[in-house]
């Protein structure tokens, strides 16, 4: 995120008081809405209700808890493996809708 101001200031605020330079380390510490630059660090990350999560679910693994729909094609670099282990999918361009449909 830019700074929307840089704060000036010297010494140390007195009281637990804010100063000026931990403005700019607020300002700093903020994740920007639209900066596809940055990046995001979290354990989980809710969509609109407990219930539509992303989150971490093992080392190099994540999981998405509850139902998901997509509008365009859902890709996959590796194989497409269902809950009980059996793999329908191995190749990146089969069509993974018509794949769903027939399991």
């Amino acid at each position: 995120m830019q700074r929307v101001k840089t704060f000036d200031g010297t010494g140390v605020a007195p009281n637990g008081e804010l100063f000026p330079e931990d403005l700019n380390d607020i300002q700093d510490a903020a994740a920007g809405q639209s900066d596809f630059t940055q990046t995001i660090q979290a354990g989980v990350v809710e969509v609109g209700e407990a219930g539509i999560a992303l989150e971490r679910y093992a080392a190099g693994e994540a999981r998405l808890t509850g139902k998901l729909r997509t509008d365009g094609d859902l890709r996959t670099g590796g194989d497409l493996i269902l809950g009980d282990g059996s793999v329908i999918a191995s190749a990146p361009d089969v069509d993974m809708g018509l794949l769903i449909a027939l399991s």
